[in-house]
């Protein structure tokens, strides 16, 4: 007998829920953020910007590929350890500008996922955020990001110098 109450207490119920509609839960969204321009870059640059194991692999790219090209262009013959260390080299660099733009295109779309109309695609705005990736752009916080920084812009122009070195002796 208590079985059969119970099923009529749960059919009465079901008949109750089928004849009102489902309240509705109110949803309530937090208020975006009105963001200004300068707030927008320095999402950019945080999210954007590398880390510091990428920015040792790219300067860790940058010296082999020098010294290989280096070494490369001075024998007629070069080792093919040197050759092994350019490739390595490049690699490690590729790694870094592959990351690079993962990371540039999760924070564009981060920011435009916020602001549809934040920021367009023009070719003003790549070469603004051009530095950005590279580590190259920003407040420097620490020392440790100076010297990383510093490191690497030798780094670069030392790889400048290299191919002019490596192209004079070949040619």
């Amino acid at each position: 007998m208590s079985r059969g109450k119970a099923r009529s207490q749960r059919q009465r119920a079901a008949r109750q829920r089928a004849a009102s509609p489902p309240a509705q839960r109110a949803v309530t969204t937090p208020p975006r953020r009105q963001r200004g321009p300068g707030d927008r870059m320095a999402l950019y640059r945080s999210l954007a910007s590398p880390g510091v194991v990428a920015r040792v692999v790219f300067i860790a790219g940058l010296l082999l590929i020098s010294l290989s090209q280096v070494a490369v262009a001075a024998p007629k013959n070069p080792p093919l350890a040197w050759q092994v260390c350019g490739v390595a080299g490049a690699a490690c660099v590729l790694g870094f500008i592959a990351a690079g733009m993962l990371r540039h295109f999760r924070a564009i779309y981060r920011i435009r996922r916020d602001e549809p109309g934040a920021w367009q695609p023009t070719m003003g705005f790549a070469l603004a955020s051009l530095a950005v990736p590279l580590g190259l752009s920003g407040a420097v916080e620490s020392s440790r990001e100076r010297l990383l920084r510093n490191l690497t812009l030798l780094l670069v122009l030392f790889y400048a110098a290299s191919t002019i070195v490596a192209l004079n002796r070949r040619s």
